[in-house]
C-alpha cells in the first residue's frame, strides 16, 4: 500500500510516445480517428499543480490522448480507457482553463486530486472536454475488430464470384394502405385533438426510430472501412493482373463493374474531414497534412483506399482548380473556401509533405511533387511528337496523354520548347509542337563543311 501512495498518478497516465525517424508528428494506430487539436497546451501534474511539459500540441483521438511538442521532437500519450472522469474546476470565483482528469484503479481512490490537468492557453477548454467525455461513453477502444462484411448479398467475393448461399434479395412488397374508418371519435373539437395527438405521437416514433438507425450505423463505421480495405485489396490486385496482361481483359464486364466500384470508394469520401472546430489554430496545417494524404493516396479518405496516387496519375502536377474540386468532393459538407486550399497548398513544402505550391509566370498555379522532374516531362513529350503520325503534338494531344487540363497541358510544352526539345509552328490551324530537329541539321552541316574544307 505505500508503494502505491508513493507512486505519482502523472507518470503513470502519461508515456513516452516514439516517433517515427525523420518526423514530427505522432502515429496513429489503425481505426484511430482524429477528433480535436489544440496548441499552447500544457500538461499539470495534479497532486503538485505543478506544469510539467509546456505550450505543446494536444491531438484527442478515438483512443487516446497525445500531447506533443515539435521543437523538443517528443511526444507522450495516455489511453482513454485509464480515465475515470474528465471535469473541469467547481470554484466559480475563479475561472480555470483546465480540464482535470481522473483515472481508474487503487491509485486514484488514494487521492482525491486529478492524477493530471491539461491547461489551454488560446482557448478550447470546453470543446476539449465535451469530445473527451463524448468519447469515454462510446468507449471506441473496447468495440472488436472489423469483420469481413459484405457490402450486400449480391456483394462479390475476393474472386470476383457471386456468394451462392445468399441470394439476391427481391424487391419488397408494395405496402397495403388501409382507408381510415369515420367513427363519433374523430368528430368535433376532440376529434381534432386526438388526431393531432396521434400525428405527434408518430412523429415522436419516426425521430427515435431514425436516431436509433443513426446510431446504428455510426457503430458499423469501422465495419465499413473494412470492407472497404478488403475490395480496394481486390481492386489493386485485379489492375496488377492486368497490366501485366496487357489490359485486353479491361474492356470487359468485370472492367466496368470495377470502375462503377472505383466511383463508390470515391463517392465515399474523407471520414474524418479537418475543419476549423477541430483543429484550432492550426487548422491551415492540418488541412495541408490531409490535401497531402489525400492526393498520394494516403489512408485518410475512404475513396484513396481503392486508387493510386492522384498526383502520381496526372503526372506529379495538378492545378488548383483540380484539387479544389475533388477534394471538396472527398470532403462532402465540410467544404472549404479556395482562400483556405490556397493557405493550405503554401503550407505544404514548410510542413515538408513531399509537394509545393508553384505558380507559372502565365499565372496557372498547380500543386507540384518535389520529386516532379520537367526533364523527365520533356522527353516524354518529345517521344509522343516523334510516336505521333504526322509527328506534331497539340495541346489537346498532351492533356488525353497526361491525362491533364489544357492549361497545364500548354505549360508542358512550353517548357519542352524552353528546353529546346520542341519548337512550335503557329498557323491558322493552330498551334502545333514538333521535334526540335534543328541543333541535328545544324550539325550535320557543320560536319559537311568541316569535310568540304
Amino acid at each position: 500500500m505505500a508503494a502505491l501512495q508513493t507512486t505519482n498518478p502523472f507518470e503513470l497516465f502519461w508515456q513516452d510516445l516514439p516517433l517515427p525517424p525523420g518526423s514530427t508528428r505522432p502515429p496513429l494506430s489503425e481505426f484511430e480517428i482524429e477528433c480535436l487539436m489544440r496548441d499552447r497546451v500544457s500538461l499539470v501534474d495534479g497532486r503538485s499543480n505543478r506544469i510539467v511539459h509546456r505550450d505543446g500540441i494536444v491531438l484527442l483521438t478515438s483512443h487516446r490522448i497525445i500531447w506533443h511538442c515539435q521543437s523538443q521532437s517528443r511526444a507522450l500519450h495516455g489511453h482513454l480507457s485509464r480515465v475515470a472522469e474528465a471535469r473541469t474546476s467547481r470554484n466559480i470565483f475563479k475561472p480555470s482553463t483546465r480540464v482535470h482528469l481522473y483515472l481508474q484503479g487503487k491509485v486514484q481512490d488514494l487521492d482525491s486530486r486529478p492524477a493530471t490537468k491539461i491547461e489551454f492557453a488560446h482557448g478550447g477548454r470546453d470543446e476539449f472536454l465535451k469530445q473527451v467525455r463524448s468519447l469515454l461513453m462510446m468507449r471506441d477502444w473496447e468495440k472488436p475488430p472489423p469483420v469481413k462484411l459484405r457490402l450486400s448479398p449480391c456483394a462479390i467475393e475476393a474472386d470476383g464470384s457471386t456468394p451462392a448461399s445468399m441470394p439476391c434479395s427481391s424487391p419488397a412488397s408494395p405496402v397495403q394502405t388501409v382507408e381510415p374508418v369515420f367513427t363519433t371519435r374523430l368528430a368535433g373539437v376532440g376529434g381534432i385533438l386526438r388526431q393531432q395527438e396521434t400525428a405527434r405521437a408518430a412523429q415522436d416514433r419516426l425521430a427515435t426510430e431514425a436516431f436509433a438507425d443513426l446510431e446504428a450505423l455510426m457503430s458499423k463505421a469501422r465495419e465499413v472501412v473494412g470492407v472497404i480495405e478488403r475490395y480496394a485489396t481486390v481492386l489493386a490486385s485485379k489492375d496488377k493482373g492486368e497490366g501485366e496482361k496487357g489490359g485486353s481483359e479491361a474492356e470487359g464486364g468485370t472492367g466496368r463493374e470495377d470502375a462503377e466500384l472505383q466511383g463508390l470508394l470515391l463517392n465515399m469520401g474523407i471520414s474524418n474531414p479537418v475543419t476549423r472546430i477541430s483543429a484550432g489554430s492550426l487548422y491551415h496545417q492540418e488541412l495541408a497534412r490531409q490535401l497531402a494524404r489525400f492526393l498520394t493516396g494516403g489512408s485518410t479518405s475512404a475513396g484513396a483506399l481503392g486508387r493510386r496516387s492522384l498526383l502520381s496519375e496526372r503526372g506529379g502536377m495538378m492545378t488548383l482548380h483540380d484539387v479544389f474540386c475533388l477534394f471538396n468532393r472527398a470532403r462532402g459538407t465540410a467544404l472549404i473556401s479556395p482562400e483556405d486550399l490556397l493557405d493550405a497548398c503554401e503550407a505544404l513544402e514548410p510542413l515538408q509533405l513531399g509537394m509545393r505550391l508553384r505558380r507559372f509566370p502565365s499565372g496557372v498555379s498547380v500543386v507540384e511533387a518535389m520529386d516532379f522532374s520537367e526533364e523527365r516531362v520533356g522527353a516524354r513529350l518529345r517521344a509522343l511528337a516523334e510516336a505521333e503520325a504526322d509527328g506534331s503534338l497539340t495541346a489537346l494531344d498532351v492533356a488525353t496523354h497526361l491525362r491533364v487540363s489544357i492549361a497545364l497541358a500548354q505549360e508542358f510544352l512550353g517548357t519542352a520548347e524552353a528546353q529546346g526539345l520542341l519548337c512550335r509552328d503557329q498557323s491558322v490551324q493552330g498551334t502545333l509542337f514538333w521535334p526540335n530537329r534543328f541543333p541535328a541539321w545544324v550539325a550535320q552541316a557543320g560536319e559537311g563543311n568541316d569535310r568540304a574544307a
